[in-house]
Order: structure tokens, then sequence, then C-alpha cells
């Protein structure tokens, strides 16, 4: 793997849905309307802490052998996305992160308990990082080849916008217990999906989450996703990003960790 460190630009193929041509209104996203609060700052510093040990296990842009480089990628030109040529058990490939720090994420954090339990709450706090952690380390693969273990099914996936994805190319090449090649990286990031996974990082939220939580969108057809749920996912991050509230991260607390 050749670690790059010049600038560049990755296109995308979209799924067959036209997504340019679904208005981005948050109220397609999530018909709620959420307030402002205030957040409790003793909580956001006590969860804080908790991600910055989090993230000492985000081995794709933090590991001892990540090398990473600012990088545009198509619908995230706006945001600070970073090209990582990483190593997880002895294997190398590269992907595209955009990974929040620990106080943006122990925001997000204690903004979702609020709006799942009604109030400041500990054990909901502490069971949503810790799922986190679970599920993602933190990381969001906005594109790209992320390693996965031995006793995971897919041990090379391919990520778009924070969800697996999967083409019929991609089975074999999914299932090798090997480094990611140019060819592999390249194949992942231009190729349509046929196959949309269901569990959107950071926290695995489904669409069954999504949709409790009040989203219209029709992200799935059957028990096929669609690609509109990567849309949804996409923008979802994106408007968090500078922001408290994660919508699907509210979803994922109402359903996990309010009782």
């Amino acid at each position: 793997m050749n670690y790059r460190r010049e600038r560049d630009i990755h296109r995308i193929v979209s799924p067959a849905v036209s997504l340019w041509l679904i208005p981005l209104s948050v109220a397609l996203l999530f018909p709620m309307t959420v307030s402002a609060v205030e957040l409790p700052k003793n909580e956001v510093a006590r969860v804080q802490r908790k991600f910055e040990l989090v993230l000492k296990g985000a081995y794709m842009s933090q590991g001892p052998e990540a090398r990473c480089v600012t990088a545009k990628l198509e619908n995230w030109e706006q945001f600070p996305v970073m090209r990582c040529d990483y190593k997880s058990d002895s294997r190398l490939a590269t992907a595209y992160v955009l990974t929040a720090d620990a106080n943006r994420l122990a925001r997000w954090v204690v903004r979702a308990c609020i709006e799942a339990t009604g109030a400041e709450s500990e054990s909901c706090a502490d069971k949503l990082v810790s799922l986190i952690q679970t599920a993602s380390n933190a990381q969001f693969p906005a594109a790209g080849i992320v390693l996965e273990g031995k006793d995971n099914k897919c041990q090379k996936c391919c990520f778009r916008d924070g969800v697996t994805i999967s083409f019929p190319a991609w089975r074999k090449v999914s299932r090798q217990w090997s480094s990611a090649t140019d060819d592999e990286l390249r194949l992942c990031l231009n190729s349509k999906p046929t196959f949309i996974g269901e569990f959107a990082r950071i926290q695995s939220t489904t669409v069954s989450e999504y949709t409790a939580n009040g989203g219209t969108s029709s992200v799935a057809n059957g028990k096929n996703r669609t690609g509109e749920w990567l849309r949804v996912v996409r923008e979802s991050y994106q408007r968090a990003w500078s922001s408290d509230v994660n919508e699907l991260m509210i979803a994922k607390a109402k359903n996990c960790c309010s009782r």
C-alpha cells in the first residue's frame, strides 16, 4: 500500500436512486423539531474523558501505523475527511474517515440521552458510549475499506457513507484475510452497490430505530435498504458535525439506553 500525501478527490458511484434529486431539508430526514438545550458541563466532561480512551482504539485514523492526509471525497467536500492508510492485524487498507473529537462525541451522547430519557442520565450515556466503542471505536468511514476480525463474515468491508455496501465483485474480496490492494480500493470506491447494510455508524442505528424516531424517508424496500438510507445516514452525520444534535444517535439512545 502506497502512503500518498497529496490532496485528492474521489467520485463515488451512486446507487440506482437519484440522490441528487432529493431535497436536502432536514424535515425530510426527521420531521421532529429539536429545541436548543444547555448541556450539563460536568456530564459532558465526564463522557468526554470516556471518549478520550475510546479514541485510542480508533485504529484507522489514530493507530500507531496510520498515515492520514486531508482528502476530498464526493458528497463530503465541505468536511475535513481524512484519507487514512492503516494497518490492522498485520494487514493494510485505506479508508476515508471523518471522526469527531472527544468533546463533540460527548456532546452528541449527552444530548441524545437527554432526548431519550428527559433528563441527564449517566446510565444512558455509559451504555451509549459502550455501544459506540463496540460498534466502531467512534470512527465514521465515509468511504473505503474497513478491516474486520476473523469472527466477522466480512473481513474486508466496503463502506459508503458510514454503512457497509456490497456488489457481486466484492463478495469474494470481502472474505479474504489479506491486505487490500489499490485495485480493490478503486473497486470499492467506484462500484454501484447492490446490497446496502442496515447499521449506520458510529452507533449502529438501524432502519427500524430511524423510523421509530420519526424518520419518514423511504429507506428500505421490504428487507432491502435503498440508496436513500445512505443519504439519510450521510446527511444526518453532516448536520451533526456542527451541532450537539445527532438524530441517528438520538434514535439509538431511545431504543438501547433509555430504560
